[in-house]
């Protein structure tokens, strides 16, 4: 089941724009912290980063925490994978989005 977790958030991010489906509608996507597109190494540590923190309650907690004291809402799975997720990323340009503020 982790693995399965993991590869499914990986690879979304890593190869479909930055996105999961449920963000995709969204009109959510993960970019590196320079904004660029996430690569697999690196979507692969944030998921990893994710799927730990969440599976011991408090480390999710600490998480959403994190998130919520941080101006730019970057929760510490993005902190640790030097990740953000934005509402309006450039991505290959295929939903049209532009580049956050």
């Amino acid at each position: 089941m982790a693995r399965d977790t993991v590869a499914y958030f990986a690879g979304m991010h890593a190869f479909y724009d930055g996105a999961t489906i449920g963000k995709a509608v969204l009109g959510l996507a993960v970019r590196a912290a320079d904004g660029s597109p996430v690569r697999l190494g690196r979507a692969i540590g944030r998921a990893t980063a994710t799927f730990l923190l969440w599976i011991v309650v408090v480390g999710g907690l600490v998480d959403m925490l994190v998130g919520a004291a941080d101006g730019r809402r970057q929760w510490l799975h993005d902190k640790i994978a030097g990740t953000d997720a934005c509402r309006s990323c450039t991505g290959r340009g295929t939903r049209g989005r532009r580049s956050a503020p």
